[in-house]
């Protein structure tokens, strides 16, 4: 090997002072950068920029995916969407591209467990409070409804109205 080889191999090797350095450096900003330091954690992409211009644009899979369940979601609501209706449908639309992407992570894991037997952090934590809120979100939005589809039935109600037919 060159000297030359040899300097340029030595360079890109991180030394032990810089390793810490950038360690502390890092540590630093997550501190002053709560939010966006628990945001970057994620694994599952659903904040990236890049996958959200993919649920924006209508010509890819993943936007004529989101496009069809708002419009049917639109549709099933009838022509005249009050205010309210509207800003839960776009909170919707947003917890639909992280429920997805959470789902589409999973679905490329080996398991849903971690080494220490424990769920996927994004399973803990994101994905079920992303549900959760999906779920509460369309209720309030056919709960604002109720005037004209009549009442929610409950499962009992469900269930008994089935198991006659």
């Amino acid at each position: 090997m060159t000297k030359k080889a040899t300097r340029k191999r030595k360079s890109k090797k991180a030394s032990k002072k810089s390793i810490e350095a950038g360690a502390k450096n890092l540590e630093k900003w997550k501190a002053d950068h709560p939010e966006e330091a628990k945001a970057s954690a994620l694994k599952h992409g659903a904040f990236c920029q890049h996958i959200r211009e993919r649920y924006s644009d209508e010509r890819t899979t993943e936007g004529r995916r989101l496009k069809a369940v708002i419009t049917a979601l639109s549709e099933d609501l009838g022509d005249d969407l009050s205010p309210a209706q509207e800003t839960i449908l776009a909170f919707l639309r947003s917890q639909l591209i992280v429920i997805w992407q959470i789902s589409d992570y999973m679905d490329r894991q080996m398991s849903i467990l971690d080494n220490s037997g424990s769920l996927l952090p994004c399973l803990k934590q994101s994905l079920l409070a992303y549900e959760e809120a999906a779920a509460r979100n369309l209720e309030r939005l056919y709960g604002l409804n109720r005037n004209k589809r009549g009442k929610v039935l409950s499962l009992k109600q469900l269930l008994s109205e089935n198991q006659n037919k």
